[in-house]
This record gives C-alpha cells, structure tokens and sequence, in this order.
C-alpha cells in the first residue's frame, strides 16, 4: 500500500475546533458493543498529487495543523466515541 485514506470519527457532542485540513464527510452510527455513538467522520486522502507515496519506516502527520476538539461541560458519567481508520 503506497497509498491511503484516514478517517477519523468524533462523537457528534464534541465540538470540533480545527478539521486539521480533514474534510467532512457524513454523519454515521459508530456501534461499539451494546452502546450506538451517533459521530462525524472526516477524511484526507494521501495520494498523488499533493502526497508523497508511504514507505515502510519513514514518519509522517496524518493532521498538519493538528485536529483540536473541546469536550462539552456535563454533570455526571458520559460516553464519548473516538475512531480511526486507514484503509
């Protein structure tokens, strides 16, 4: 694979400060067990142009600038769903 998508998946009650250059996508339910997140999945693509190819050892940033949330204030125990993918 030399070349690939990152997605990320944010629960829907985060407050989502800086996209890290990531784009929207849709609207999703993520489930996790007996437990249903509805979340905000956003996507780069890194391939030509604009990326260089993927070769094994050498680093890279999947968010430049980085990808900011703010967790809301609430009273008491709450469940918040954070999710990747590299396909």
């Amino acid at each position: 694979m030399m070349y690939y998508i990152a997605r990320l998946f944010f629960d829907k009650q985060l407050i989502i400060i800086n996209n890290g250059g990531l784009t929207f996508q849709s609207e999703q339910i993520l489930q996790t067990g007996d437990k249903a997140f509805i979340v905000n999945s956003y996507s780069k693509n890194y391939s030509i142009p604009g990326a260089m190819p993927v070769w094994q050892g050498v680093r890279f940033k999947i968010c430049d600038p980085h990808f900011q949330i703010a967790v809301p204030k609430v009273n008491g125990d709450i469940s918040y769903a954070l999710a990747w993918s590299v396909d």
